[in-house]
């Protein structure tokens, strides 16, 4: 049998596995660079072909670093970039649009994070304005978020300006997942 293993990440994947060994225990570690975009055939034994005894222990050793089979892909909610395929190689239209989806994830997920950050810290300061002597409340916040260390040869990201607006009267706003020079607005209701 074999296993195909696809990066459909933004970086170098170095795919380090174990095998059994003839005699009982485990081989020593076993690794492979996975460039970006590309998929490599993980060689098992000096035979070449693995067992499927293998290939279960190598997709266990992964499945909680987010390992997903080619076919489910579309059905996990957090999927990481790192797939496999039995048997058959990974199409590159596959791997191409496996890239994008897992960067469009990874860009909302940072939206969300960020407004996670705003939240907080409009807590922090709304509870230090508390501590004063004479009590302040904070309605409206506003927290600017700028990249600064953009490196020009990533292609895939462009520079990351955004605007979170943190207020007790304003109506929430849906999250958006642009990006660019242009700051966007986002904003949160929060019970009083």
């Amino acid at each position: 049998m074999k296993l195909y293993i696809g990066n459909a990440t933004n970086g170098l994947l170095d795919f380090s596995y174990r095998l059994p060994a003839a005699g009982g225990g485990f081989s020593g570690v076993r690794s492979q660079k996975i460039e970006m975009g590309q998929q490599v055939e993980i060689t098992g034994h000096l035979t070449g072909d693995l067992q499927s005894a293998d290939i279960d222990l190598i997709l266990k050793q992964y499945e909680k670093y987010g390992l997903v089979k080619i076919e489910e892909v579309s059905k996990e909610k957090r999927f990481r970039g790192i797939c496999y395929s039995v048997d058959k190689p990974i199409s590159a239209r596959n791997l191409h649009a496996l890239m994008e989806m897992n960067h469009q994830a990874l860009v909302e997920e940072g939206v969300v994070i960020r407004r996670q950050a705003a939240i907080a810290e409009h807590n922090r300061l709304e509870h230090a304005l508390s501590e004063q002597p004479t009590p302040g409340r904070l309605n409206d916040f506003e927290m600017t978020i700028i990249q600064d260390n953009y490196d020009e040869r990533d292609v895939l990201n462009v520079p990351l300006a955004e605007e979170v607006h943190v207020s007790r009267t304003a109506p929430e706003a849906p999250p958006t997942a642009t990006q660019g020079r242009a700051t966007r607005r986002a904003s949160r209701s929060r019970a009083a």
